[in-house]
């Protein structure tokens, strides 16, 4: 078994929408071209796009043996422009997190009508928080409003239930994992490295391969097939930025890549 969560944020066309994005975005923007060839090379290589059903597994139980499944964080307004017609045109589904009180206060976001649309045909629109503060970084109650708030938001505009999210930034506990499950989440996604060799145990999160603006397309490959050469390297480079982090902690960390990407 392999299976391969990968990660996305924003897409990109050309250089106006490049100049668009905030600095802190660009690492990880990937040109809606190079998204394209990254779809035609997985079938190329015979690698499955799972609908997350089919990962989640929470009506059937089955499991597939390999493939991956796409996610979107945060909800730029990209996913709809240029993600949503691509994964459409092949008849994929991916699952898209969404910081709820961002709709409706950043232009460059999706609409609650392009969410709807796209849940509508079987995406799944999910929870990446309500304000994207890191939810370590916060009090008990503030932490289960950012839970909370979202999911019920969410619902409300698409219809979905909402059962899983992704951590904002990747920071959570056990803190966190309790508090999502006593709201009623069933799976978590956190952004560490790694391949999925079989079905997450309850309460666990599920790891996830980042896709950055300069991941070519035959690591693209390596990485989508779980590749213990490819993924080796991102697990160490994570477990570094991992332990840089909890030395100078979340604030001045994020401070310190805000800087570093402008």
């Amino acid at each position: 078994m392999s299976i391969v969560v990968l990660m996305y944020h924003a897409l990109y066309r050309g250089e106006a929408e490049w100049d668009s994005l905030a600095a802190e975005e660009r690492p990880y923007a990937v040109a809606s071209e190079v998204f394209e060839q990254q779809l035609d090379a997985l079938s190329a290589a015979g690698i499955p796009v799972l609908d997350p059903e089919e990962l989640l597994g929470h009506s059937s139980g089955a499991w597939p043996k390999k493939g991956v499944v796409l996610t979107f964080d945060d909800g730029h307004e990209s996913f709809y422009r240029h993600a949503f017609p691509l994964l459409r045109k092949r008849g994929y589904r991916a699952i898209f997190f969404i910081t709820s009180d961002l709709v409706e206060a950043r232009d460059d976001f999706c609409s609650w009508d392009a969410l709807r649309e796209m849940a509508d045909q079987g995406n799944w629109i999910q929870a990446h928080g309500k304000t994207h503060r890191f939810l370590s970084d916060l009090s008990r109650q503030e932490a289960t409003e950012e839970l909370s708030v979202p999911a019920r938001v969410i619902a409300a505009h698409t219809g979905q239930p909402i059962q899983s999210i992704s951590f904002p930034g990747g920071r959570f506990g056990a803190r966190e994992i309790e508090l999502g499950r006593t709201l009623g989440y069933r799976s978590f996604f956190g952004s560490f490295v790694g391949v999925l060799r079989q079905p997450a145990k309850e309460g666990s999160a599920i790891p996830r391969i980042a896709i950055r603006h300069n991941t070519n397309l035959g690591t693209f490959v390596a990485l989508a097939k779980g590749s213990e050469i490819a993924v080796l390297p991102r697990q160490l480079a994570y477990r570094l930025k991992n332990y840089v982090r909890s030395l100078l902690g979340n604030r001045i960390y994020h401070g310190l890549y805000r800087k570093l990407s402008s």
